[in-house]
């Protein structure tokens, strides 16, 4: 195990003595099991003090590491028609969220083409992107394929072991995937380095509660899933993160009631 003020290859445990992104002393917030989660008093980002090897990870993650959608919850074993009424519900509310996201990199993409997109929405999102025309699409699973023979497996990186080039693509699109990434750092740069000069990224992450109170901690609980999700962002905690490795932030916002944040960004050469 190794702290975070030392040079740390992937797939090492690691110990989070003060917030990754600003470096400030945080406080403790809230446990969920054995994990201890604390939260910085300025930047308001929330994070797990202990993160496990890649190898630990690979052996408590199911291999769908993407968030549970409102279809994945809907009640299947009700043949009444109250059951039927929810399915549907939750295809819709699916089919609505696909709409969303994919209006949302069209107007972020403004004519750019090669897309990657890490982990999607729902299952659904890639298909609905290509249908616009918009797009040259390549997706990275949200497990490795296969691991790199210098380092051990790790459920989150779907970047690294493809090995795309320098440049490859304009856009990339990332939903639920940066609280899952065992390096937060590394995993922004090597997204930057693939994209190419002024390329944007489009990333969906949940928040944590806006103000450091017992309810808010209860409620950041209560909606983590662990094992395996280590970071709740802020939106000073995103821009800071996305500025401070190599990008320009145009948009970084959450919507009233709803449990994620929206960050679009643009490489800075």
């Amino acid at each position: 195990m190794r702290l975070t003020e030392h040079v740390r290859r992937p797939g090492d445990a690691y110990l989070n003595l003060s917030c990754p992104v600003c470096g400030c002393v945080a406080v403790p917030y809230f446990r969920r099991g054995r994990t201890h989660f604390d939260r910085c008093p300025e930047c308001a980002f929330v994070y797990a003090r202990f993160v496990p090897s890649g190898d630990t990870l690979a052996t408590l993650r199911p291999a769908h590491t993407g968030p549970a959608t409102a279809a994945d919850t809907a009640d299947t074993g009700d043949d009444t028609g109250d059951g039927d009424a929810r399915r549907a519900s939750a295809r819709l509310s699916s089919a609505i969220g696909d709409w969303w996201h994919a209006r949302g990199i069209i107007r972020c993409a403004q004519g750019r083409r090669r897309l990657l997109v890490i982990g999607d929405s729902g299952g659904r999102l890639p298909g609905t992107l290509e249908r616009t025309g918009h797009f040259d699409i390549e997706r990275a699973g949200a497990t490795r394929a296969q691991p790199l023979p210098d380092r051990p497996a790790q459920p989150d990186d779907a970047l690294f072991d493809r090995r795309y080039a320098d440049r490859q693509f304009d856009l990339i699109a990332g939903f639920h995937v940066l609280d899952g990434v065992q390096h937060l750092g590394e995993f922004i740069d090597e997204i930057r380095r693939i994209l190419a000069p002024r390329g944007r990224v489009y990333f969906v992450a949940p928040r944590g509660a806006t103000a450091a109170t017992a309810h808010g901690a209860r409620s950041d609980a209560r909606r983590f899933e662990a094992p395996g999700r280590f970071w709740y962002f802020s939106v000073p905690a995103i821009r800071q993160l996305m500025t401070d490795r190599g990008f320009r932030v145009h948009s970084a916002r959450g919507l009233p009631g709803r449990p994620h944040l929206t960050v679009i960004a643009e490489k800075t050469d």
